[in-house]
């Protein structure tokens, strides 16, 4: 998949922004995010259904997705520690 084209002097600073942009994110969210991608070549259609909706209990009941809620309802830019 192609994201931007740049030229060859503005590859780095973008890859770093990319970087930092994922780095600061939800980062546990990422981690199920790549899990379910991962069982969804194995899985049926109800199976990953019922993977992906164990996921997101779990993640509703994180520290991250409290802190993006309150900053949502804040409108602050949310500060997410990977819990």
């Amino acid at each position: 998949m192609i994201y931007k084209c740049l030229d060859d002097d503005g590859l780095m600073d973008e890859a770093m922004a990319i970087g930092k942009r994922l780095a600061d994110g939800p980062t546990g969210a990422w981690d199920y995010i790549k899990r379910a991608f991962r069982e969804s070549s194995k899985n049926t259609l109800s199976e990953q259904l019922r993977f992906e909706r164990y996921c997101q209990l779990i993640l509703c009941d994180s520290d991250d997705f409290m802190e993006g809620v309150a900053a949502f309802v804040e409108k602050r830019n949310p500060v997410f520690k990977g819990r």
